[in-house]
């Protein structure tokens, strides 16, 4: 493994960190990254509620925030060595995977870009010098499923030049409906990734390695089905003005007979909805087209010399960009409570009413984000003085622009606008200069040290509005003001915009002492500070940025290798303190707009072990597993928003919302048959029930259905959830070896267990979405290698 920026053992390496081959992760069935948490305790993937190209990450606590260009991350992603500052297209990108490694606690002294959560390493193939050789694949199954993958390695020039060609086209229905429209949604996949990798060796000191790729997806989106309705919810009066109840006159209405059949009618229509999503977790009623479109390119150059025998130059280069066009109804009714995405990609809406508001609705940036990304990391490698010292230094500088546009529409026939959430221009730069050292007092006995500087600029440019289609103005949202103080009124947006710009540091560290008791067996105690910039809050401008978040992160572990190497037992323990915590929630406005709002807590510390363990007690078969536990609490938090929006709460002494206990067991048996081998494998995972505070539960919604929600990591925070969830993996394959055939048959949720994750609330309307996850899944694998692949 090389999370250390150089190849060691994973077992001699005092780092929590979990790491996989592609070999092995192909075995499990692992062809996604929300799959890997499976195999990585400590670790909770989940596909993001509006977009199925992005996963979410939770590692020892630090969830995933928003996709926002202005927040930063908790949990670094890295391609191949280039940090991915943006997850558009990851979960696709999981092809052609040499190893991931993923490391926990804060991250930076090694690292390109600081995090307080860790870090995930996927590392694809590279081109090599071992003459022509490759694959071609096929998965077919369930749900329409049909993929086809192949690569080529070629070497252009004897031990000069050599060139790897890899691709996959997948394309799956999704696996629910549209009552409506009849469009299939809920994880369906339509995309396509190719990737080109080139290894430049002209003498024995100088590498380098260039890998583009591309990646387009053009899916439905997420299935979104009502599952709760509170009769007295503002859907329910749009709903009845969408149905000739006339306009609603406020309380006045519900004397009108017209108005009140019109309302007795869509509270007994919402009702029914409900009930046939609650019996039929795969059937929404939403009456637009959903899309989910996403075109990302990634450049990757990594450069390494060699000036001598103990020390190296490196460099390694990344720009990244994507675009992307989002639709998606976020009430799952066919009744106007909140659609997002309108109009973006110059896309029109098909609507099943007439006269909707926002077909063709003018927008000058025809993408909802775009987003361009450079990066330049530059090491100086110094190994094995006196056999005793290792040290790397390192510098980072990164450069961001995009645009971060949502369109989106609430209770139209109510309020009359549009909320034009323009992030016109966001700008994010950093640089940081770090050092990791690592010298062996004894044989046995080392410490290593690490520190690092950051410094950021960020800024952004909003012109945040809402949009009247009855008048064609814009009222600014950013905080410019016409006559008279009020918000300005212009037909223009380039008139609401405001700029804020601001500068962020932080200096973070690393120490540890590593002590190897035998041979196979090694204990460490570590201590380690990680950092992450403040953020704008770009669907609220006016309120001021969260500020930097710090973590201190206090470690104790061991690896061991025992009884001849049959059995690996590997835990850690860890205690992590907070300082400025970052928490993102997302709430409803008085509009009835849904906004991100990032807060900082002042204090907060939390807790937890994990464990794994893998035996091998007889040739062929091997069992693994893995426990995590986890608790924390804010020390302080006297601002705390809740869910519902509303005034702020002092949340000192709540704890988190996280499901504090996790499991996950795997075997699997290998045994010979005619020219080939069996292989038989199955894993159970399971996480326990989260306990989200009241503040992060709508108090509208009875127990019973927050009880039988898995919570979603919603802006962060588990919330609306509490429900346990447990999920079991199949799989069966045949490998002659001799031939480079591999044939398989697999199974996923094979107990077909059917859950919601909670959706996202928009309380004030009185409807409650449940995301549905997968149900019992199958299909085939053919793999042929050839040339000693």
């Amino acid at each position: 493994m090389t999370a250390r920026k150089r190849a060691e053992s994973l077992q001699r390496v005092p780092v929590a960190i979990t790491a996989a081959s592609g070999e092995q992760l192909a075995q499990a069935g692992v062809t996604s990254l929300a799959d890997i948490g499976r195999a990585v305790p400590g670790l909770k993937p989940q596909p993001h509620p509006s977009a199925a190209s992005i996963v979410q990450f939770n590692l020892r606590g630090q969830g995933a925030s928003d996709v926002l260009l202005t927040v930063d991350q908790a949990v670094g992603i890295y391609l191949d060595g280039v940090y991915v500052a943006r997850a558009r297209g990851l979960n696709g990108a999981f092809f052609d995977v040499e190893r991931l490694e993923v490391l926990k606690g804060p991250q930076g002294t090694l690292y390109g870009r600081n995090t307080t959560g860790g870090a995930v390493n996927i590392l694809t193939k590279n081109a090599d010098f071992n003459g022509i050789h490759g694959f071609v694949g096929m998965d077919a199954g369930q749900y329409n499923l049909i993929a086809g993958r192949a690569a080529v390695n070629i070497p252009l020039i004897n031990d000069v030049l050599a060139v790897r060609i890899a691709a996959q086209k997948t394309y799956r229905e999704g696996f629910g409906r549209s009552a409506i429209t009849n469009q299939d949604l809920g994880q369906d996949r339509n995309q396509f990734i190719g990737r080109a990798s080139f290894l430049f060796t002209p003498s024995d000191k100088f590498t380098a390695t260039l890998k583009a790729e591309y990646y387009q997806s053009r899916e439905n989106g997420t299935l979104n089905t009502p599952i709760y309705f509170i009769p007295s919810g503002t859907l329910a009066i749009e709903a009845a003005v969408e149905r000739g109840g006339g306009p609603f006159l406020g309380v006045a209405s519900f004397a009108n007979p017209t108005f009140l059949a019109a309302y007795n009618a869509a509270q007994a229509d919402l009702a029914r909805m409900t009930a046939l999503g609650r019996a039929d977790p795969y059937t929404t009623f939403t009456d637009y087209r959903q899309d989910d479109f996403n075109t990302v390119k990634t450049i990757g150059l990594t450069m390494r010399y060699e000036l001598t025998d103990n020390f190296a130059i490196k460099s390694v280069t990344g720009y990244r960009t994507f675009f992307t066009d989002q639709h998606f109804d976020l009430d799952g009714t066919y009744y106007d409570g909140l659609e997002v995405g309108l109009g973006s990609g110059g896309i029109p809406i098909a609507s099943g009413k007439p006269g909707g508001l926002v077909n063709n609705f003018p927008i000058a940036n025809p993408h909802e984000q775009t987003d361009d990304f450079f990066s330049q990391e530059l090491n100086f490698e110094i190994t094995g003085v006196d056999d005793r010292l290792n040290l790397l230094l390192g510098g980072f500088y990164s450069n961001e622009k995009g645009r971060d546009l949502q369109v989106a529409r609430a209770f139209p026939a109510l309020t009359g606008i549009i909320f034009f959430n323009d992030g016109y221009e966001v700008i994010n730069k950093s640089w940081s200069v770090f050092a990791q050292g690592d010298f062996k007092i004894t044989d046995t006995v080392s410490i290593t040290g690490g520190v690092r500087y950051t410094e950021e600029q960020k800024a952004l440019v909003s012109r945040l509005a809402n949009y009247v289609p009855a008048t064609g103005n814009y009222i600014c949202g950013t905080g410019v003001t016409g006559p008279g103080g009020a918000a300005l009124v212009t037909t223009n947006t380039a008139n609401c915009q405001s700029t804020n710009a601001r500068e962020f540091t932080g200096v973070t560290y690393l120490a540890s002492i590593n002590w190897q008791v035998t041979p196979d067996i090694l204990a460490y105690a570590k201590t380690a500070r990680g950092f992450r910039g403040g953020a704008f809050q770009l669907r609220s401008p006016t309120i001021a940025p969260a500020g930097p978040e710090t973590a201190t992160d206090y470690e104790v572990g061991i690896k061991s290798d025992l009884f001849g190497r049959h059995v690996r037992f590997n835990a850690a323990a860890y205690m992590t303190k907070y300082n400025n915590k970052q928490e993102s929630i997302i709430v409803t406005t008085p509009s009835g707009a849904l906004a991100t709002v990032i807060q900082n807590a002042a204090n907060a510390t939390l807790k937890g072990f994990e464990a794994e363990l893998t035996v091998r007690p007889t040739t062929g078969l091997t069992i693994g597993g893995n426990l995590t536990y986890i608790e924390g609490k804010y020390d302080s938090f006297p601002g705390a928003l809740p869910i519902q929006g509303g005034a702020a709460v002092d949340a000192t002494g709540e704890r988190f919302s996280l499901p504090p206990w996790s499991y996950a067991i795997n075997a699997r048996y290998e045994f010979p048959v005619g020219p080939g081998v069996v292989g038989i494998e199955g894993d159970w995972a399971f996480t326990a029930g989260a306990r989200p505070p009241a503040r992060l539960v709508n108090p509208n919604l009875p127990a019973s259905v927050v009880d039988a929600t898995v919570a979603n990591v919603n802006g962060g925070s588990y919330a609306n959830g509490r429900a346990a969830l447990g999920l079991l993996n199949a799989r069966i394959n045949y490998n002659i070896k001799d031939v480079g055939l591999d044939v398989a048959f697999f199974v996923t949720n094979l107990l077909d267990k059917k859950y919601y994750y909670s959706g996202i609330d928009p309380s004030s309307s009185g409807m409650f979405v449940g995301i549905a996850g997968a149900p019992r899944m199958w299909g085939f694998t053919l793999t042929k290698k050839f040339g000693g692949e």
